[in-house]
């Protein structure tokens, strides 16, 4: 049966960053023929992993898990990855939403 799906890119902190448990970071809506299949690729950048706090932008190192779903609570892929360094303040953000091809 022809239908669409629209692909969620969700970000979690692991190791206590000040963020909320799961934020909505991309989307996608496509549109599959019955037994056809559709590779994505999406892009998190590193302002996406910023928190606001007393004015400014805050970006923390630590642990960061990347889920993908048809919604939070349908993740079918993840993965995770670790921010190292410093951690870095900014005045704003340059990007919101990653964006899906």
């Amino acid at each position: 049966m022809e239908g669409t799906e629209i692909i969620q890119l969700y970000l979690s902190p692991v190791d206590g960053q000040p963020l909320k448990p799961i934020q909505l970071k991309g989307f996608k809506r496509i549109s599959l023929k019955p037994g056809e299949t559709q590779k994505v690729k999406a892009e998190l950048m590193l302002d996406q992993l910023a928190y606001y706090f007393e004015k400014q932008w805050h970006i923390m190192p630590g642990k960061y898990e990347i889920k993908i779903g048809a919604s939070s609570i349908d993740i079918r892929l993840n993965s995770f990855f670790s921010v190292t360094g410093n951690a870095k303040s900014m005045k704003q953000r340059e990007f919101l939403f990653s964006e899906i091809h």
